[in-house]
């Protein structure tokens, strides 16, 4: 097995290689698109005067869901100065800035809303407050920045608001675009100074990288220095990507609500450490004695907190309660999306980087290792999944932990190292009940090593896990403690939930990519029929253990975050495979199922269905692969390269834009044959 290098070099040849990055990251940064309209959100306090719940910049109006437009209030609902909302109640935004005209002419605009709006531009009310929530306006512009102003009061319907326009000679109206709105004066002075440093920066990037690659074969130089050591450069720049990713509006998608099992986390793990008893909403309402459950409202979903609350191990929602602690939550509703979900967005960033470390160790190539945690970094499915706060996103870099502690062990036997697979399991025994599948998946890889003793020290963790855990529950309420455990563990199960093709690249309920799933899936069989099987035996045994509990309701998009860090492993083995033989049947079956997802959300509608697309990905697929086999030539192989280099290229950078469009993709996807709280655009 080849391992990559270990970084070495001197702080000399390092310091350049640093010192790109430090340019390139000023770059993107200045010039990072900033456009968008400064907005207030408003609701109004007890005694009926207004207060401002959250200020931000909006880069577009364009709300067609009440869960985009009132996620600042989900987010920053101030429960001390505003009482507990029951409901979703009436509330206003008031955006504010600048609308370029790009051209002198005659500018069509539009508000469509579910609320009352009111738009004024140049000082002048082009919309003025009015209940019909639809109409055009025309204006004269001059090219240049206007001033203008958004007013939007929602009542009792349901929230939402697009902003549109038709440029002079547009053919369809548009939603405004961030580049043609500026939040403030301020941001419109800095814009030109920030373009040139941003430009200059990008200008010293490039020139130092010159300089780099003219000195590229000297001896010790900086680019000699990442060749050597591409993949340990690889492998942090895909962690950093995915961190970033993950970030990216990561309290907005998932929505709030979309799965209120969040929010038990939080308050579980809040509570427990502030004010000593463990309390949550429950599933389980009708058997908790009356006396321990309170019914109330909030935001306008039912729930009952139970106190004390037995439903899950509370290991992963003391994380939570911590950070969100730490992070300003002063009581249990304050447990935000924008404070828990750091949590999962870390253990993400872990995660991958654990990936690519697993592939190095398990796998002959290294660039299996690097891909696959690329692949994790950016496949859209993982990045938003990868945000749920869900004790599935601790069991994943949990069982990578655990497959390394068992490659060690089998190696060594020393005692260091089994304590770290002892510890292992017996952390994820105290995350989800699933996580019984980590010690159990170690029993059966040490008994197939015939380590008896091994198997006996983890059983012996497992067990004193178990009963810490038992104590817990007995400590608050050991009766009720076990009808919630029997509750459990008497879910109905059915054949259905093995077979949930329909549903195998849920988020939470949405779906999304499936193509994705079913190649990475396709990549694990294919594994699973080689040498380096043995890599895949913790993401077997969860997957057993997951078809016996999973609830015959069906299956949860968080139930398959512990699998795709070895589907992904598997992923990035094939690809590994498919660059070194450059066959065609696995480029073939990439190109068909992953690249065409990815390409289907990624370019727009029209292209997306066009039979050019489709021809496009067939020569992409086969057409310089057959070249190359029917007749070898050096240019048919040269092409043939570059066809392998687009479809990775495509890939990725697909995925990238996908999770910056997150939003209205994902929209799209989870209000299909639901209509939206506002009216597709037309032409006046």
């Amino acid at each position: 097995m080849q391992e990559p290098d270990r970084p070495t070099g001197t702080p000399r040849a390092w310091a350049p290689l640093a010192l790109l990055a430090m340019l390139l990251g000023a770059a993107l940064l200045l010039l990072w698109p900033r456009g968008g309209l400064s907005g207030g959100y408003f609701a109004s306090d007890p005694s009926g005067r207004e207060v401002l719940v959250a200020a931000q910049v909006d880069r577009t109006i364009d709300f067609p869901e009440a869960a985009v437009l009132a996620a600042p209030f989900f987010q920053h609902w101030d429960t001390q100065r505003l009482g507990v909302p029951r409901s979703l109640p009436p509330f206003t935004v008031r955006w504010s800035g600048f609308l370029k005209a790009h051209r002198a002419g005659l500018y069509r605009l539009r508000i469509e809303s579910a609320g009352r709006v009111r738009l004024l531009l140049d000082g002048q009310p082009l919309a003025p407050g009015s209940d019909q929530g639809e109409m055009w306006a025309e204006a004269n512009l001059t090219p240049g920045w206007h001033p203008l102003e958004i007013s939007y009061a929602r009542g009792d319907e349901e929230p939402g608001i697009r902003f549109v326009w038709m440029p002079p000679d547009a053919a369809s109206p548009e939603t405004v675009p961030g580049g043609a709105l500026a939040p403030s004066g301020q941001a419109l002075s800095q814009a030109l100074p920030r373009r040139i440093a941003g430009w200059l920066a990008a200008a010293a990037a490039a020139g130092l990288l010159l300089r780099l690659w003219k000195s590229r074969r000297a001896r010790g130089s900086s680019f000699a220095l990442l060749r050597a050591h591409r993949h340990g450069a690889a492998l942090a720049l895909a962690v950093a990507l995915g961190l970033g990713l993950r970030f990216y509006e990561f309290d907005r998608v998932p929505f709030h609500h979309e799965t209120a099992d969040e929010y038990q986390h939080g308050w579980e793990g809040w509570t427990l450490l502030h004010e000593g008893v463990p309390a949550a909403w429950t599933f389980y309402p009708q058997r908790y004695p009356p006396e321990k459950i309170t019914p109330f409202l909030w935001f306008g979903d039912s729930y009952y907190l139970a106190r004390p609350y037995f439903d899950h191990p509370p290991g992963f929602s003391l994380l939570i309660g911590a950070v969100s602690s730490a992070l300003g939550a002063d009581s249990m509703l304050e447990c935000t999306l924008g404070r828990m979900r750091v949590v999962p967005v870390i253990l993400g960033a872990l995660t991958t980087f654990l990936v690519g470390w697993v592939g190095w160790k398990s796998l002959p190539r290294p660039s299996a290792g690097t891909i696959a945690a690329l692949l994790y970094a950016t496949l859209p499915t993982i990045v938003l999944g990868n945000r749920l706060v869900k004790a599935e996103n601790l069991l994943a870099p949990l069982m990578l932990l655990l497959t390394l502690g068992l490659q060690a062990y089998s190696r060594s036997g020393r005692s260091r190292d089994l304590a770290k697979i002892v510890i292992t399991g017996a952390a994820a025994l105290w995350a989800k009940a699933t996580g019984v599948a980590l010690p159990l998946a170690a029993v059966l890889m040490l008994a197939k090593e015939r380590r008896g003793k091994a198997v006996a020290a983890v059983a012996l963790g497992a067990a004193g896990a178990i009963a810490a855990y038992l104590l817990y529950g007995a400590a608050y309420d050991w009766p009720l403690f076990m009808e919630v455990l029997g509750l459990q563990a008497s879910k109905r199960v059915a054949l259905r939930t093995l077979l949930d093709l329909e549903g195998i690249s849920r988020i939470v309920e949405v779906q999304f990519g499936g193509g994705w799933y079913l190649w990475l899936a396709m990549a694990a069989t294919w594994m699973a029929l080689g040498k380096h099987r043995q890599i895949l035996a913790p993401a077997a045994v969860y997957l057993g253990l997951m078809a016996l509990t999973a609830d015959v309701r069906g299956v949860f998009g968080w139930y398959r975050l512990p699998l795709f860090p070895y589907l992904c492993l598997a992923g990035g083995w094939f690809l590994s495979e498919w660059w070194e033989a450059k066959d065609l049947p696995r480029g073939f079956l990439f190109c068909l199922t992953a690249l065409a997802t990815t390409l289907a959300y990624a370019l727009p509608p029209a292209a997306e269905s066009s039979r050019a697309a489709v021809l496009a990905l067939l020569a992409l697929a086969a057409g310089a692969p057959v070249w190359a086999a029917i007749r070898p030539t050096p240019l048919a192989s040269r092409v043939r390269d570059w066809a392998m280099v687009a479809v990775l290229v495509l890939f990725f950078g697909g995925n990238l834009w996908i999770v910056m469009r997150q939003v209205p993709i994902y929209l799209r996807e989870g209000v299909r044959g639901k209509a939206p709280a506002v009216a597709p655009v037309s032409a006046p």
